[in-house]
């Protein structure tokens, strides 16, 4: 996500300090008010829940949007643009000084992109993952519109992250030589 944002910043296309509703007017009040650097550093006070102890949480309503569960009403497949909306807060501005880490923050990163960079988000992605060389072994999970989830990571064969971890340990060694 880091590297999708940095290079829309470099750019001119984002803004740090523009509020999220500046790329997605309908965004609801829990991200409206928010600026970008808030949500990038996880810096947001909102509705959404992420305790995994409490089965209340809205982060499990969350997985039914991403596509990791079934949702609990048949006739309604909620989807992540369809739910981050949902989110609300009267002030967004956290107040507490601590990180408030959400996934839900990370998915509205991933929309801001593709609003912003004007192509889709799976693009912006493939961008990246043809560049590191990985040669069509990335897999990420998509929620039922297709838009990928972020915040559930991706997976690589294993022969690409051995030859990547193996490449990164030699590029490591040859750093500390003479050291």
């Amino acid at each position: 996500m880091n590297l999708m944002v940095g290079r829309l910043v470099e750019q001119g296309v984002l803004d740090l300090s523009k509020t999220i509703e500046h790329y997605v007017p309908e965004i609801g009040s829990g991200y409206a008010k928010a600026t970008l650097q808030q949500v990038l550093n996880m810096d947001v006070v909102n509705d959404y829940s992420q305790e995994f102890a409490d089965p209340r949480a809205t982060y499990y309503r969350y997985e039914e949007a991403m596509g990791w569960r079934l949702p609990l009403d048949p006739e309604q497949e909620p989807t992540q643009r369809g739910f981050l909306p949902q989110i609300a807060s009267t002030d967004p501005t956290n107040h507490s000084g601590h990180i408030h880490y959400k996934d839900a923050n990370t998915e509205l990163l991933g929309w801001v992109v593709e609003r912003a960079g004007g192509r889709s988000l799976r693009s912006s992605l493939a961008d990246i993952v043809d560049a590191a060389g990985l040669e069509g072994s990335f897999h990420i999970t998509t929620d039922r519109a297709g838009a990928p989830t972020l915040s559930g990571g991706g997976c690589l064969t294993a022969r690409i992250w051995l030859v990547t971890f193996r490449f990164l340990c030699a590029v490591a060694s040859e750093s500390t030589v003479g050291v």
